[in-house]
């Protein structure tokens, strides 16, 4: 055991349990205790009153033969943090939370002895990043189909919706009255009939869905069944009156779409252009995020032995349930077990940080934040520009400007000793 020579002689002993939680044995001997312990007695005796005695006044023979154990327990209680704290300094640990007692032994004339179980921050030792680590980045390239699919989606946004005296076909639009029914086409008991529009072929009156709606006219009933997906499910069943059927009329991609959809372009082929280059700026900034994401696990993988104390993971799982109980969908319990795993991984990647930017003592001025700060400013509409500096100048944007801006830093301190390895993938997803 260690003692403190230069105050008094109280005694240490640590033991590693894991790189997180150590046993700490601290131990008093009664040359220390038996000062503190006659003071303490007397102020114990003070508040107990005994038949043929005045409160207070009890013989201190009679007082420990009755109450000494009980006496000792309080002791201890009163006198625990300070032998606790001492015991801390003396064995040099910083420990996360309270302690977990796991044996106290105490009797007058006799040494004072804690046996507790401490968790700790355990030190985080870097891998040999600057030696250069392999990570892998998806490349994505937009392809003709891309561009296509895009000017389609255009074309749907602009188009005109008109009432069809015909009957029902992919695509179109039906708005109708359903109602969900049993197998044998009876409404289901509380449900009632709801208004709608069905759009044939896209989710959820997917293709395979819309077949049986296919050829309904207008005031016709007919049955829809949602298969069931998986084997816990139940097949649906709905009756679907049509009130009304619409033909999804597009525009043709002429230059009057092309102004309709930007007034600052002429022709087809300078929209197709833009879309493109919308498109591949919009994937490069996904790929940029995927090699972000691998240069993170990287790192957790190097540091997958690396143990984050319980007692941090629990108080990260309680804000984030105090911030989503309302959404959530689970018991507190089924809560905690589904996220265990995410934030052992984000606290553990938010140390790597910290110790990254401490060892390389990165900075964000309050020059860089401005600068950041009046480049906003400069995109916002210039109507709007007032209303948008006072919330871009305020301190909590300021802070949460500062912390993305350091969490940039890092990841190109990172990327300078990342050896990439390009992966080209036609399309994304």
């Amino acid at each position: 055991m260690k003692t403190n020579k230069e105050s008094d002689p109280l005694k240490t002993d640590v033991k590693e349990l894991s790189p997180s939680k150590r046993e700490l044995v601290i131990e008093v001997p009664w040359e220390e205790l038996g000062t503190l312990y006659t003071a303490f007695l007397k102020k114990f005796r003070s508040q107990i009153q005994l038949p043929g005695f005045r409160k207070g006044k009890v013989p201190m023979g009679i007082v420990e033969r009755q109450y000494g154990s009980h006496a000792e327990l309080e002791f201890v209680k009163d006198h625990f943090n300070m032998f606790y704290y001492k015991g801390l300094q003396e064995a040099k640990l910083n420990p996360i939370g309270e302690p977990d007692v796991e044996h106290i032994h105490f009797h007058k004339g006799e040494p004072l002895h804690l046996h507790l179980n401490l968790e700790i921050l355990p030190e985080l030792k870097l891998p040999s990043y600057k030696e250069g680590f392999k990570v892998e980045k998806p490349v994505y390239t937009v392809k003709k189909e891309d561009v296509e699919k895009q000017i389609e989606e255009l074309r749907k946004k602009n188009a005109e919706l008109t009432e069809k005296d015909g009957p029902a076909d992919m695509g179109d639009y039906l708005e109708a009255e359903v109602v969900e029914t049993d197998a044998e086409g009876n409404p289901v008991e509380g449900s009632e009939p709801e208004t709608t529009t069905l759009v044939l072929g896209e989710n959820p009156i997917t293709e395979d869905r819309a077949k049986s709606l296919i050829g309904i006219q207008k005031d016709e009933t007919r049955p829809l069944v949602f298969k069931a997906e998986h084997e816990k499910d139940e097949n649906r069943y709905f009756n679907v009156k049509a009130l009304k059927i619409q033909k999804l009329n597009l525009p043709e991609i002429d230059k009057e779409f092309v102004q309709t959809v930007d007034p600052e372009l002429e022709t087809v082929t300078q929209l197709k252009d833009k879309i493109k280059h919308e498109l591949q700026d919009y994937l490069d900034k996904e790929s940029e995020k995927q090699l972000d994401n691998n240069i993170r696990e990287y790192f957790l993988g190097e540091l997958k032995d690396f143990e984050i104390p319980e007692t941090i993971i629990q108080g990260y799982l309680d804000d984030l349930y105090q911030d989503q109980k309302d959404q959530a969908e689970v018991s507190e319990e089924q809560f905690r077990e589904q996220y265990h795993t995410m934030a052992h991984n984000t606290l553990k990647w938010m140390m790597v940080r910290e110790e990254i930017i401490k060892q390389e003592n990165l900075q964000v001025s309050e020059e860089d934040i401005q600068k950041k700060v009046d480049e906003l400013i400069q995109k916002v509409d210039e109507k709007l520009r007032d209303v948008y500096k006072s919330y871009y100048e305020s301190d909590n944007f300021k802070k949460t400007l500062s912390q993305e801006m350091m969490s940039d830093k890092v990841m190109d301190h990172l990327k300078s000793f990342a050896k990439v390895k390009e992966i080209k993938i036609a399309r994304k997803g």
